[in-house]
């Protein structure tokens, strides 16, 4: 039996994640290979599907070396392999390379020799993740691998993350740094539409960009992710419509709410942002949602505002007589749940009944479970349900009316 190439095509679309390629870092490592299992599977019905099957399954490719003594390594290694032995590299849209001690030190090399031989036809997406804890031999192999990539070409280049973890107390100096071409690299890529660059920790305010402006340099770009003070450099962008911001040093002052508040202050007025995403640990509070109104007056998604006790009485003290309302355009709120203060039955709750008083065009709200809690902190109402993350839809009218009635009879 054997298919015809348009049924063939037809089938690989719909197996592709979401019909179509998505950004890898949306995708878990198991759905990755499940589909790598149905797929080999399915291909056994005909050659032609074999083949159209296997060109699916290498549009996104995932590398990583993190789980020793579990035999991810073995299978990064088995993909790379792979790769360059039957020219797998042809098919790559999306590749994520991923890697402790293990991979890099071996295999710097060849990993440049995949992205090469790739760039030039389809690729689009490039995420290097380096986490350097290592001495000082095995750090020089890091960085020539980094300082490698740094100078390919990559024409259809329009997603790139870069982020590197120093986890050891020696610092590099600027000349020695892998990092020194960062600003070359981009300059020679103005496809891309969505940038990621997070050096962490950072003992300089941010990389080196010099005099840049949008015309020169990343003119397409839409969404970027980053510190806080290399941010400033790219919100006022004309097309940029999503910033991600992470603080730059691993204190705690920078999950403090003056201190969040006094960098938002500093921005200015930003129309063009209509999504943020705040990587924290700010409190949700009304002084914070202020300055994100004052500052974000077009916002439309906002994630990473933290829930905790007093975040629940602020919300639970809201009556229609205050009129009290941030963020006009804001449809969806994505909330980080302390140690789940939130009750299990959302719509229940008055905190999240009173969500469409603060924004009168909000239409879902996002919790996620802060990170590290466990389900016995979950109340019980909760049972069997994903405690990572759940999805709720508000329908504004509705639940304001439920939240009147429900302050009339309090």
């Amino acid at each position: 039996m054997s298919f015809p190439p348009e049924i063939c095509g037809k089938i690989a679309a719909f197996l592709r994640p979401g019909g179509g390629l998505q950004r890898i870092a949306k995708t878990h490592k198991s759905v990755i290979r499940r589909e790598e299992r149905d797929l080999v599977t399915l291909s056994k019905v005909s050659r032609m599907w074999h083949t159209e099957a296997t060109r699916v399954l290498w549009e996104v490719v995932i590398l990583d070396w993190w789980g020793a003594g579990w035999g991810i390594d073995r299978e990064a290694e088995l993909k790379l392999d792979l790769l360059v032995r039957k020219g797998y590299y042809r098919h790559i849209r999306c590749i994520y390379i991923d890697g402790l001690r293990l991979g890099y030190p071996d295999h710097p090399s060849l990993l440049l020799q995949v992205l090469r031989d790739a760039s030039p036809l389809a690729l689009e997406e490039v995420m290097l993740h380096v986490i350097d804890d290592t001495v000082n031999d095995v750090r020089h192999q890091i960085e020539s691998f980094v300082k490698g990539f740094l100078i390919l070409d990559i024409p259809q280049l329009s997603y790139f993350r870069l982020e590197h973890q120093q986890m050891t107390s020696t610092s590099l100096s600027k000349n020695t740094s892998p990092f020194s071409n960062v600003k070359q690299f981009l300059l020679r890529h103005p496809t891309i539409e969505d940038l990621d660059i997070h050096l962490y920790p950072r003992s300089k305010p941010g990389l080196d960009w010099g005099l840049i402006d949008s015309a020169q340099f990343l003119p397409r770009l839409r969404a970027y992710t980053g510190g806080q003070s290399d941010a400033a450099k790219f919100l006022t962008w004309p097309h940029l419509s999503a910033i991600t911001l992470y603080p730059e040093q691993p204190h705690p002052s920078f999950s403090l709410n003056s201190r969040f508040i006094s960098y938002i202050e500093c921005l200015g007025v930003v129309p063009n942002v209509q999504k943020v995403e705040l990587c924290w640990g700010v409190l949700f509070r009304g002084d914070v949602l202020k300055v994100l109104t004052d500052c974000f007056p077009n916002l439309q998604e906002l994630s990473g505002l933290l829930i905790d006790q007093n975040s629940i009485d602020f919300l639970r003290s809201l009556s229609t007589s205050q009129k009290i309302s941030y963020l006009p355009n804001l449809t969806h709120i994505a909330v980080t749940d302390a140690n789940s203060q939130i009750s299990g039955d959302l719509r229940a709750d008055k905190a999240v009944i009173a969500l469409p008083l603060l924004f009168p065009a909000l239409r879902r709200c996002t919790r996620t479970l802060r990170s590290g809690s466990s389900s016995a902190s979950a109340s019980a109402s909760d049972a069997g349900l994903d405690l990572n993350q759940r999805l709720y839809e508000l329908i504004g009218q509705e639940e304001q009316d439920r939240y009147r009635r429900l302050v009339r009879v309090s």
